[in-house]
């Protein structure tokens, strides 16, 4: 979004204005400029072509009112108006340095969610090799039990083993970094 821009600027020095040139003191072309003091905010007059508020004695001091006098009425309005543009300059300023720091918020969720993504990622990796493991190891139990190498009690025990591992891997998977804490309340 753009911001509008003020119909005279502070410290610019208008030369293209309607009307016969003026010339001050020092024989070059009178700017008119806009007063920014309170008791004449908004009003604009002709001055010293090397008119500086911070350095006056660099200056002629050749000075003519261009506009008249306000009303009390427009004075209380520009002054308004003027207060509150600098407010809103102000919290425009404000909320862009939130956005800013919002934005890099963001941005460090974003990296921290690819990062679990690639655990999870690993994780479910993990468990298809468990998976893979499993299939074999069971094959391999059936082919021993058939062969009568182990007892009924070792093949019941190496299930729940499995089984627990799996659980585990399972409960990991889905819970992150907690691991069991959900399990101990």
């Amino acid at each position: 979004m753009e911001e509008a821009k003020a119909p005279v600027e502070f410290g610019r020095h208008e030369y293209d204005y309607e009307g016969p040139s003026r010339f001050c003191f020092c024989g070059l072309k009178a700017p008119r400029i806009m007063s920014w003091s309170e008791k004449n905010l908004g009003r604009r007059f002709f001055g010293c072509s090397i008119y500086d508020p911070m350095n006056k004695k660099q200056q002629c001091k050749y000075f003519v009112w261009y506009d008249q006098d306000f009303s009390f009425r427009a004075k209380e309005v520009i002054s308004w108006l003027h207060n509150n543009k600098t407010e809103l300059k102000t919290d425009l300023d404000d909320v862009r340095e939130r956005i800013k720091a919002l934005r890099n918020v963001l941005k460090r969720y974003e990296e921290k969610g690819e990062q679990q993504i690639e655990a999870l990622e690993k994780k479910v990796n993990d468990l298809q090799m468990l998976a893979t493991m499993t299939v074999v190891y069971a094959a391999k139990l059936e082919k021993w039990k058939k062969c009568g190498q182990i007892s009924l009690v070792v093949v019941v025990f190496l299930a729940i083993l499995l089984a627990f591992f799996l659980f585990r891997s399972w409960v990991l998977l889905v819970d992150g970094n907690r691991g069991f804490k959900r399990l101990g309340n």
